[in-house]
């Protein structure tokens, strides 16, 4: 088991001590590959958020920006992990900007769960107990494998794909956007819909304003030299659309958080709010998506220019609008 422990600790295939002096093993599961990175690779701007954040491209970012990025997005990442996560990066230093999307779905519930969707919640990864490491970590037979896979590559054969962080932000050939693809994504989550009704309860005023204050605002007391740019983004209106005919019940929570979120931020002077999904012929423009709530590249940057110019900068006449639009039918 010592054998074991320190040949994991000597390679540390997820780069949890310290940074790969090898090309890096760069996992598929975000939730564990991400970590390494948030400890080890900062840049000064980063991107956070859930899946609709996950492909905004570094190379964007710079070109928008003029700053050096790394986007740690994760695919259903609740509000708890986005904070953890976040908050690994903002430690070290050396961010000075944080681009961060506010996805109501993932305020819900209790302030501090996390999903299951790599699996078992890595919390290991994620927090500064030596303790917790060595049973999930340096004994882990998964890690064992990764570094197997490591050594092996050192000794001149293709155990695992070289790949950069920036590989993640690709999008898959399967990504096809336009009103087809749109209605195709609307009828299976509309056939799903009695799942996602059952999460319904959890999407209280009180839930959803404890989730924004300990997970975000939080983060941006604790941070006061960081600039923190949150951002509504612009699902389509077909999302809208799913939420008047099988979750009505949801309209009203959804106006009250957004509400909330802006007075919160309002108060913050290091954070803005950037209402995108605001812009009713932005989200009406079925072209960009590629289901009801992932746009493409064209929008991805569209987003990015809105933050850096102002343009869209939340304000109560874009509330109001938006309460209209979610209430119209």
């Amino acid at each position: 088991m010592l054998g074991v422990a320190a040949l994991n600790f000597y390679v540390d295939p997820l780069q949890h001590f310290r940074a790969a002096t090898y090309p890096p093993l760069l996992v598929e599961q975000g939730r564990f590959r991400l970590p390494g990175l948030a400890r080890h690779a900062p840049k000064e701007i980063i991107i956070a958020g859930t899946s609709v954040s996950k492909m905004q491209r570094p190379a964007d970012v710079r070109t928008v920006f003029g700053k050096e990025c790394l986007t740690l997005a994760m695919d259903g990442a609740s509000a708890h992990e986005q904070y953890l996560i976040v908050r690994l990066a903002l430690r070290t230093g050396r961010v000075r900007e944080v681009i961060w999307d506010i996805n109501y779905e993932f305020l819900r519930g209790d302030a501090n769960w996390v999903s299951d969707f790599d699996g078992a919640f890595p919390g290991y990864l994620y927090d500064d107990s030596p303790i917790n490491d060595v049973p999930n970590y340096l004994l882990s037979l998964d890690t064992a494998k990764n570094s197997a896979k490591v050594l092996a590559s050192k000794a001149g054969l293709r155990a695992y794909p070289i790949l950069k962080p920036d590989s993640f932000q690709e999008f898959p050939k399967s990504f096809q956007p336009g009103a087809d693809s749109v209605a195709k994504a609307l009828e299976r989550r509309k056939e799903r819909s009695a799942r996602f009704r059952l999460l319904l309860p959890q999407f209280t005023d009180e839930n959803l304003a404890q989730s924004f204050q300990q997970n975000y605002v939080a983060l941006v007391r604790e941070f006061p030299d960081v600039r923190f740019r949150f951002f509504f983004p612009p699902f389509s209106e077909a999302y809208f659309r799913f939420i008047r005919s099988d979750a009505p019940e949801l309209i009203a929570p959804l106006i009250a958080i957004r509400k909330t979120i802006f007075d919160s931020v309002a108060a913050l002077p290091n954070a803005e709010l950037h209402d995108v999904q605001s812009d009713i012929a932005m989200i009406s423009d079925l072209s960009h998506y590629a289901d009801p709530i992932h746009f493409d590249r064209e929008y991805h940057l569209k987003v990015l220019e809105a933050i850096r110019s102002g343009s869209h900068r939340a304000s109560a006449e874009r509330l109001d609008a938006f309460t209209a639009f979610l209430k119209s039918r």
